[in-house]
């Protein structure tokens, strides 16, 4: 059964809605990736048995660097076992910021429990997220 209901939730530059059973968590002119973290190491309990889009649309992508998303991997390894296998799809529409985001996807595979995808489409990612998995 599929959650359509919206809640929302203010944390620094970072709004969180639910629909359709996902933990939408959208950015809002920020640039830090240590803001981010902060607000998954305060939250990951209550994502722990959903998926998440995070929509970084709205992410300035100017002075995230290689190393800082090495870094932001590093600080998220030892606390993503607590959502397992679940799904996280990153929505990003500029050409830099979703190759950065490629770049996180590719170090996320050796690294994080939970599985990451990047989109360009809203559409896309949810219907993802939302699948359902017959493996």
């Amino acid at each position: 059964m599929l959650l359509n209901f919206i809640l929302k939730e203010m944390f620094m530059s970072i709004t969180t809605t639910i629909e359709s059973n996902v933990f939408i968590n959208k950015t809002e002119s920020t640039d830090s990736l240590v803001e981010i973290c902060d607000f998954i190491e305060m939250n990951i309990y209550k994502w722990k048995d959903y998926n998440l889009l995070w929509d970084l649309n709205e992410f300035n992508f100017d002075n995230i660097s290689t190393e800082s998303v090495k870094c932001f991997i590093d600080s998220e390894t030892e606390i993503s076992h607590l959502r397992g296998n679940l799904k996280t799809a990153i929505l990003i529409n500029s050409t830099f910021g979703f190759g950065m985001m490629r770049m996180l996807e590719c170090l996320a595979e050796d690294n994080l429990a939970m599985r990451i995808e990047v989109f360009k489409s809203r559409k896309s990612a949810m219907d993802w997220l939302t699948e359902n998995e017959t493996e």
